[in-house]
């Protein structure tokens, strides 16, 4: 296992080993991020090292810092060499208060996703600890279900604009883009995931009146491709009784599939459910196997250095990297050791316990190392 520290202005060069089988790009981000994806490379590196993956790290500054010195949120050379090099990314939070504008880490973000071309983005919506849900009527096995949204289309395609700003008369236009080409990449993959993890059912979920066209796109779809899949049960359900069914019967759901609007709602309420941003990990995937792998955690840059953050979403971002890779054992394992983490209450400030951000990561590493033995 190789560790390299690149500055992000030079195209890195990696040696040629036949031995690696997985290339790995880190890259830290802001406050409180160094901190927790510390943890997720240790993790990284011990299944590396318990399993003979032949995993590479290679390590990427980008940062509010590096953003600041040269007014450049991803150089072309990193995302060059991301794109040629690297079999995935993991990305700690981006964001400081000391650069006003969040323009920043919205270019990392959807520079990384076009240039790796990674319009799937993946939730693996699992709880871990019935104590930590608001939602007491919940036990773990309640809620454990795959979210995959479409992430480039739709409103994230950043068209409209301004007229006449700041005057009586201002009007302001935002319109979405939605392609058959994107809907169906997303609808296949969803399948294909169900088909994978055992999963039965896959549900779609739609609104909006007010988006008639481009839901019905996703309705013709959706209804096309799960003629393909005989086995496979499926429902479509509008916004206001796919939320109704979330709160009173998540059980039923194994797969869900939506476009980018709403699945930012449901992954709002996921994140609550589960017991808050400390435990939430996200995936922005392609179906060739390439993704950017990050927390949900904040940068909270007032406690960066602080050992307070709570690294276990962090930590899961690597469970999810494994598990796209096809180490679903492994990926059990790692869930195994976060639960035994959280059942013994060695945990961070935010889940009620006191213990800091690497004695967390020391625990469940150890623990993975005692059950792999």
């Amino acid at each position: 296992m190789i560790t390299n520290l690149l500055n992000p202005t030079i195209p890195p060069t990696v040696p040629v080993d036949t031995d690696i089988a997985m290339k790995i790009a880190a890259i830290p981000g802001d406050g409180v991020g160094p901190e927790i994806m510390n943890e997720a490379v240790k993790l990284l590196r011990t299944v590396d090292e318990l399993n003979n993956l032949g995993v590479e790290i290679m390590e990427f500054d980008l940062s509010a810092a590096h953003y600041a010195d040269t007014g450049l949120a991803l150089p072309d050379t990193v995302s060059r060499a991301l794109s040629e090099q690297a079999d995935a990314v993991l990305l700690g939070p981006l964001g400081d208060p000391t650069i006003s504008d969040s323009q920043y880490a919205r270019e990392v973000i959807s520079g990384l996703v076009t240039s790796l071309d990674l319009s799937i983005i993946l939730r693996e919506v699992k709880l871990l600890s019935a104590e930590l849900s608001p939602m007491t009527t919940l036990t773990e096995g309640d809620l454990d279900f795959s979210l995959i949204t479409e992430g480039t289309t739709g409103f994230q395609s950043d068209l409209g604009g301004t007229v006449a700003a700041g005057r009586d008369n201002e009007v302001v236009v935002e319109q979405e883009v939605n392609t058959r080409q994107q809907i169906e990449r997303a609808v296949c993959f969803a399948f294909d995931w169900a088909a994978r993890h055992g999963r039965n059912r896959v549900t779609m979920v739609y609104g909006a009146k007010a988006q008639k066209h481009s839901q019905e796109l996703w309705s013709r779809v959706f209804k096309e491709i799960s003629d393909s899949f005989d086995n496979t049960s499926t429902s479509m359900l509008h916004t206001d009784a796919f939320i109704q069914r979330f709160v009173n019967t998540p059980d039923q759901l194994d797969v869900v599939v939506t476009d980018h609007m709403f699945g930012s709602v449901i992954s709002s309420l996921a994140t609550a459910f589960i017991g808050g941003h400390g435990l939430a990990s996200v995936a922005h995937v392609n179906p060739d196997g390439k993704g950017l792998f990050r927390p949900l955690h904040p940068p909270s840059a007032k406690y960066a250095g602080k050992d307070y953050a709570n690294p276990m979403g962090a930590m899961m971002s690597v469970s999810l990297l494994l598990e796209l890779a096809g180490h679903e054992r492994i990926t059990s394992s790692i869930e195994a050791s976060l639960k035994k983490a959280l059942e013994s209450g060695w945990t961070t400030r935010d889940l009620g316990g006191s213990m800091g951000t690497s004695e967390v990561g020391d625990y469940i590493c150890s623990f993975l190392t005692e059950r792999h033995s």
